[in-house]
């Protein structure tokens, strides 16, 4: 009996990442915590059909920030905002401030004072916000404003470094910066290009940049590798589903990016296909690694459906949002995957960025981007748009039993699920327990053998002395 309850503990390992779904926020559209109550209702136009929620993130004392990108029209009252709530209602207070957050019009050359858009950005254990600018993206391209990286300190509310990517590392005509990875040990960041079609190339401008931070006086750089490289371009015979639409206008390179926890691995996918890459970080965190080093990229896995987010927790397991299935997807070591969160339209449609609320739970966006592009790009055939009389941007957060963000250390017993402690401390008890009777059943023998042994030996002392 006990053997086969060592076998179905051990056995139900693989399910027992599912965990509970809470609500945390869900909008419409999203709205914002203005300074005045005449300035919201005067705002309310701008944010009908313009504001869209994509990233979430917290900081270790538990706060949340979302991104909304600016990619049609600089209306949008910020790129990056705190979650708040006021009266029970979840607002997004513009952060660092609604100063930094403003667009200027006409649009300033080389502004690097400002917040433009924001897709991807990440918090370190250091309470250090990476926010990745992609620059007035709503303006016409090339944009005036070239792309840029902001490390930004929470604790004190400053700037830490502004780093303007070079044209050799991010096109202001044809790069997409889409997500970011930071080790914060090493102060590398890891960012995905998705690229853009434009000029002579009927190619994707897909790839991954290097950043590494400088510290103790050293400048800090950047390197863009892989480009237009397969790993990081769309398959033209791939047609991105989601939910009940088919995009097949639809093309993206590079763009989930995940870290491994120990950090030696970088994982990441295009969107428009179903491959999932990875490589060495020695190779890319090394600035001189030659090209031709770098083409050692892996095919971890070729899929049944496309992910936008990707993400490691400390215990190792690789996190994936499958678009096709609204649903997001867990993959254990041995390559098994399996969902952590079945399928629901309704309430995952389209689940894009992932992250970790440093609780034991991984946080979710879920924004129905497939109906918001059928909408702005005015497409019918075999798309459903947006209908804003409903709710269509959500913030979940899902159990994970304890694990965190691939950048925190996972001790030793929270590198187990719960059910997996639970199982070991039944299956201890039963063996301690099991001892504890083998042994009592031992000392019992033992004294009623006690008088017996005495008479025999009395014996022999008589029958010796004859």
């Amino acid at each position: 009996m006990l053997a086969l309850f060592v076998v179905l503990c051990f056995a139900s390992l693989r399910r027992l990442p599912r965990g509970e779904i809470h609500l945390v926020a869900n909008w419409s559209y999203p709205d914002y915590a203005f300074r005045s109550e005449l300035e919201h209702t005067l705002s309310l136009r701008k944010l009908y059909q313009t504001t869209f929620l994509a990233g979430v993130k917290a900081s270790s004392d538990g706060t949340l920030y979302l991104s909304t990108p600016r990619w049609s029209s600089p209306k949008t009252p910020s790129a990056l905002s705190r979650l708040i709530f006021a009266n029970g209602e979840p607002r997004l207070d513009p952060y660092p401030s609604w100063e930094m957050n403003n667009q200027t019009i006409p649009i300033l050359s080389d502004d690097d004072s400002h917040i433009h858009s924001v897709l991807g950005f990440e918090i370190d254990p250091f309470d250090r916000l990476w926010i990745l600018d992609q620059g007035p993206w709503y303006a016409p391209h090339p944009m005036p404003s070239r792309p840029k990286l902001i490390i930004w300190d929470l604790v004190h509310n400053k700037s830490i470094s502004t780093f303007v990517f070079g044209p050799e590392v991010a096109s202001a005509e044809n790069s997409f910066l889409n997500d970011i990875v930071v080790d914060a040990t090493r102060n590398v960041a890891y960012i995905s290009d998705s690229g853009l079609v434009s000029g002579d190339h009927d190619q994707l401008n897909g790839a991954l940049i290097v950043f590494k931070l400088g510290t103790n006086g050293a400048a800090s750089s950047a390197r863009r590798v892989l480009a237009r490289h397969f790993s990081t371009e769309n398959n033209d015979t791939y047609t991105v589903e989601a939910a009940d639409s088919r995009l097949p206008w639809m093309r993206t390179g590079a763009d989930g990016i995940a870290l491994s926890a120990d950090r030696e691995t970088l994982f990441w996918c295009p969107l428009s296909a179903t491959s999932l890459y990875s490589i060495k970080t020695s190779l890319l965190s090394d600035m001189s690694t030659p090209e031709a080093d770098l083409e050692a990229v892996t095919l971890v896995e070729q899929r049944s459906y496309a992910s936008d987010g990707l993400t490691v927790a400390n215990n190792g397991l690789l996190y994936l949002t499958s678009l096709r299935d609204s649903s997001v997807m867990v993959r254990y070591n041995d390559g098994h995957t399996m969902p952590l969160v079945p399928s629901d339209p309704q309430r995952f449609q389209w689940p894009d960025t992932l992250g970790f609320d440093h609780q034991g739970n991984l946080l979710v966006v879920a924004n129905r981007l497939n109906q918001y592009l059928c909408l702005t790009n005015n497409k019918t055939e075999g798309c459903t748009q947006m209908d804003y009389t409903q709710r269509n941007f959500f913030v979940w957060s899902v159990g994970l039993g304890g694990a965190d963000s691939y950048m925190h250390t996972a001790s030793k017993i929270t590198q187990w699920p719960l059910w997996a402690i639970i199982c070991i401390a039944a299956v201890s008890g039963g063996v301690l327990l099991f001892l504890g009777l083998l042994l009592g059943y031992c000392c019992a023998r033992c004294r009623s053998k006690g008088p017996r042994t005495e008479i025999m030996q009395e014996g022999l002392l008589k029958a010796s002395s004859q």
